[in-house]
């Protein structure tokens, strides 16, 4: 059972509609959940094509897709524009559980951060 929830702008949508007209090599957006350094996103949004083991949800035109990584780590995530560029935030399905512990220095330009850890 699907219990994401997902909110959009209209300007987001309007916007990420009109990438999938240009790019017509694509079918949806997909939402990548990965677990990076404390101060990273927990998502990504990219143009994809359409898997057969995707989650998939229509915002009216807009395909939307994920894989059960997301399920298990965020319950909302919310897309918008703000100063031109989009801006994605999440609910964590484990806020307020675990305080998270990060195993690298966030300050730092380190490529090689190994994420948070409990």
């Amino acid at each position: 059972m699907n219990n994401l929830k997902l909110k959009i702008s209209v300007n987001a949508y309007n916007d990420l509609l009109n990438l999938l007209n240009f790019h017509n090599e694509y079918d949806c957006i997909r939402l990548n959940y990965k677990k990076g350094c404390c101060k990273s996103p927990d998502l990504e949004i990219t143009l994809d094509v359409k898997k057969t083991e995707d989650i998939t949800e229509a915002i009216d035109r807009l395909c939307i897709t994920y894989d059960k990584a997301l399920l298990e780590n965020v319950s909302e995530v919310t897309i918008m524009i703000k100063n031109g560029n989009f801006v994605v935030k999440t609910n964590s399905i484990n806020a307020g559980k675990q305080e998270l512990k990060c195993s690298c220095n966030c300050n730092s330009d380190e490529k090689s951060c190994g994420g948070c850890k409990n």
